[in-house]
């Protein structure tokens, strides 16, 4: 069972200090608690990276999600239409060129050139 998908919905984050994330895209924990934001890291964050951001604000959000409860973290480049998937079973991030799978959606392949 999956938790609800939302765009720009706001979490909370446990951190110390605690902190708040808007990531673009997200995919909540089954019963997640909140309301008008969440509580804690949502199951899947998917970030879409502008001109705006950092390598440094980008690496610290992902720290963070992973830190506080998210199993993935896609961080996507529309411009050069790849991305990087952060995990917390996996030490290292690997880069999808050609779709967005994941084992936390069985059957699901969204193809990067439909939605970039």
């Amino acid at each position: 069972m999956l938790g609800n998908v939302y765009i720009e919905m706001g979490y909370l984050l446990s951190g110390d200090p605690r902190s708040w994330l808007r990531p673009d895209v997200s995919l909540t924990h089954p019963q997640q608690p909140g309301d008008r934001y969440y509580e804690g890291a949502p199951l899947m964050v998917f970030e879409v990276v502008s001109e705006n951001d950092t390598a440094r604000e980008l690496e610290g959000k992902v720290a963070a999600y992973l830190a506080d409860g998210a199993a993935e973290v896609w961080v996507i480049y529309p411009d050069t239409r790849h991305a990087w998937v952060y995990d917390r079973a996996s030490p290292a991030a690997r880069r999808e060129t050609r779709s967005i799978r994941s084992e936390l959606l069985p059957g699901i392949e969204i193809l990067l050139d439909e939605i970039l």
